[in-house]
């Protein structure tokens, strides 16, 4: 199957009708690129500067988690309004559920042809792990130790990630998570803690390249972002096919990056509070809590030293699959 570039010289070519019940798919706006993943890797940030570009049409929300589901046809009218408009080279969303939920590709594929670009930005699995561990901590979504968290016990990666599965079962039935509002904002309740296996990329990226082939993947490292940021963007607006002379005024700028505020009764009884509160209320009372915020604690020792034993052969692996040097992760 041939894997042919986007034109940044016209409009995307729009669907034809697939037959999908009750859609006429060829007049909506839809997605020709996806940056996918992963989370806490700095596609927030990502987002944020392909919004700028004049060629790309980036979706409000970044995250729509659309293809999550076995059901996304039924809503693709919908999704198509997130888009602000269908005359740009590039149609883009930034769903870092994607990499990592098996059944996407296929379901993008199906939906959308094959022929759409992909994004992924990756990250030190150890940092993103953590990181990931942050943010549910934040909201006080998870109530766990970070070392009961992240210390399984086990010495290859695929027994850490069953007992992180295990883990989080147990979690859920002693009230230390929260997983109601995750089986319909995500399509997954437990999605959001599989910090171990959400960290894991090797087999995620292999999926998608089976389905949409090599020359549509383009894969960063987050470290490159935040050390060269300039030099990403032209990477990406090579690989996009869009005017690559273009230097958005936030560029640098980090979005998205996790704050903690302190772990005390009051901060988890306004956690609460915003929580239940319509989103008018709320979004001031998020940026009082957020105005006494701080970056996380870093992890101690004993976690970081197991996740980077836990993590070695992978990177090994993800190293052989890019062609890069990730000796620095290890």
């Amino acid at each position: 199957m041939k894997h042919s570039g986007v034109s940044a010289d016209s409009p995307p070519k729009q669907l034809t009708d697939q037959g999908l019940p009750g859609q006429n798919t060829a007049a909506l706006r839809l997605p020709n690129m996806f940056i996918a993943g992963a989370q806490k890797c700095g596609t927030s940030t990502l987002h944020a500067w392909l919004s700028a570009h004049p060629q790309c049409a980036m979706s409000q929300p970044k995250e729509p988690m659309f293809f999550n589901r076995s059901s996304c046809e039924s809503d693709l009218r919908a999704y198509s309004k997130i888009f602000p408009t269908s005359e740009t080279a590039i149609i883009g969303e930034a769903s870092t559920t994607y990499l990592s939920m098996t059944d996407v590709p296929a379901r993008i594929a199906a939906t959308l042809g094959h022929d759409i670009k992909f994004i992924f930005l990756l990250r030190n699995p150890v940092q993103r792990a953590v990181s990931s561990y942050w943010h549910m901590a934040k909201r006080f979504h998870d109530s766990r130790r970070i070392e009961d968290v992240l210390i399984t016990g086990k010495q290859t990666l695929a027994a850490a990630c069953n007992t992180e599965n295990e883990n989080i079962l147990r979690a859920e039935r002693a009230r230390k998570i929260v997983t109601e509002d995750y089986e319909s904002s995500l399509g997954d309740r437990y999605w959001s803690y599989r910090y171990l296996r959400n960290s894991d990329y090797v087999a995620d990226l292999q999926r998608f390249e089976s389905t949409f082939g090599r020359n549509n993947l383009l894969v960063l490292l987050t470290e490159e972002l935040s050390a060269n940021p300039q030099h990403v963007v032209q990477q990406v607006a090579k690989f996009l096919g869009i005017k690559d002379a273009f230097s958005p005024a936030i560029l640098g700028t980090r979005h998205n990056a996790t704050r903690v505020p302190p772990q005390n009764r009051v901060s988890k009884l306004m956690a609460n509070i915003i929580a239940k509160s319509p989103r008018l209320t709320a979004a001031p009372l998020r940026r009082m809590v957020s105005s006494f915020s701080k970056p996380p604690p870093q992890a101690s020792e004993a976690v970081t030293e197991c996740l980077a034993l836990l993590y070695r052969q992978h990177n090994e692996q993800l190293a052989n699959y890019l062609k890069r040097d990730l000796r620095d992760w290890n």
